[in-house]
């Protein structure tokens, strides 16, 4: 089969296709020359269209990716590779989409509030977090929609995943709103301004492939095996896109009134792109974050906070084994370190880079932040 190496891959493999079937048919019947004439002549005229016509696309989707440096810690290491196996079937679903974008570990802020997202799955219908949990043994959900881990022979309590990526949400929601004249445009003839509804928020909690999930009377949707994620997102989008395009018309009268319902108009490929690039330059994990957004001048400031990578808490050691395995607790005399290798306790030293004073330790989630009164803030420290 022919193949001229001059145009790009996708392109050669369209015109291969077009002139196998018209060369199957000459190649019986016609001289050697005239089936070389007819393949340049046709081929530059191919050549010709695709240039022409073809709308160039990102090469990845992947805006973000997961860091290739783990913890040290069995426990951090163990949450790090449960994100690195979400972030791999997220790619791989997702990759060659040129209307999905997908944002592994991001971190943003709002005002003194902050958030860590595990996965963002940006889509144009509206977002899907994702939150991933290692679990070795079992996971289970009781009636009253209380969470316990099980491993071996071990029950114990834990904190409600679903309820933690919702909070995660409502901040991004709430910054969003904040830009969002800046962001998204108007409807209705551009008499009113769009906004970032509820609807347009969808979250799932991804389960490690080892781990199970029992749920015992109750079973929250949200809650998923890690490799049912991409399925679930990939099936919203497919309903969704149902009501768009030239089809639309014939769809709503297909659809239920309960399927109407649930409709959400598409974001535009402009407001898509200026989204995507919002998330990115507030992504308070990247070197220098900023609210700026490509293309576009706003007025929109917010407290700058320091960033300190969670991966430098290696700095901060047990004083008793010197393992960095740690983690801050509270205790009757306020914040410490203890190690979660010998069981020991080490003081926490808040001094104020700043100010060199005693500066007060503010939570937010697994993070711990100075907070002076001198006005220095930064990330202290990040639990496992």
């Amino acid at each position: 089969m022919f193949c001229d190496r001059s145009l790009p891959q996708e392109c050669r493999f369209l015109t291969n296709k077009r002139l196998h079937k018209k060369l199957k048919h000459l190649e019986h019947t016609t001289s050697h020359k005239i089936l070389v004439e007819f393949y340049t002549d046709t081929l530059e005229l191919i050549k010709t269209e695709i240039i022409k016509h073809r709308t160039p696309l990102p090469r990845h989707m992947i805006v973000k990716v997961k860091d290739d440096v783990p913890p040290s810690d069995r426990f951090g290491k163990a949450g790090y590779d449960a994100e690195k196996q979400m972030a791999f079937y997220l790619r791989r679903a997702f990759a060659d989409k040129p209307d999905v974008f997908v944002f592994n570990d991001i971190k943003f802020k709002r005002n003194r509030e902050a958030a860590q997202i595990d996965h963002l799955v940006l889509h144009p219908f509206g977002f899907y977090l994702v939150e991933s949990k290692s679990v070795t043994g079992s996971i289970s959900v009781n009636a009253q929609g209380e969470y316990s881990r099980h491993y071996g022979n071990k029950t114990t309590g834990m904190k409600s995943p679903v309820a933690q990526v919702k909070m995660q949400g409502q901040l991004l929601q709430q910054l969003l709103t904040d830009n969002r004249t800046q962001l998204l445009g108007k409807a209705l003839l551009g008499m009113v301004q769009k906004s970032f509804h509820q609807d347009r928020f969808r979250f799932l909690v991804a389960i490690s492939d080892q781990g199970q999930i029992k749920r015992q009377g109750s079973a929250p949707s949200e809650l998923v095996k890690a490799d049912a994620v991409t399925s679930n997102i990939e099936n919203h989008l497919r309903f969704q896109t149902q009501f768009t395009g030239s089809k639309t018309a014939l769809s709503f009268l297909k659809a239920s009134n309960a399927d109407i319902d649930q409709r959400i108009p598409p974001w535009t490929a402009e407001e898509l792109t200026t989204l995507r690039d919002f998330i990115t330059a507030n992504d308070s994990s990247s070197p220098s974050p900023t609210l700026a957004i490509t293309g576009k001048s706003t007025a929109t400031t917010q407290p700058q906070v320091e960033h300190v990578d969670p991966i430098k808490r290696s700095q901060k050691v047990c004083k008793k084994c010197g393992e960095t395995a740690i983690e801050i607790r509270y205790g009757k005399y306020g914040y410490y370190f203890k190690c979660l290798s010998c069981d020991g306790n080490t003081p926490v030293d808040s001094t104020c880079p700043g100010c060199n004073q005693k500066a007060k330790l503010r939570k937010s989630k697994k993070q711990f932040f100075w907070n002076c009164s001198c006005g220095f803030e930064s990330l202290y420290f990040e639990n496992p």
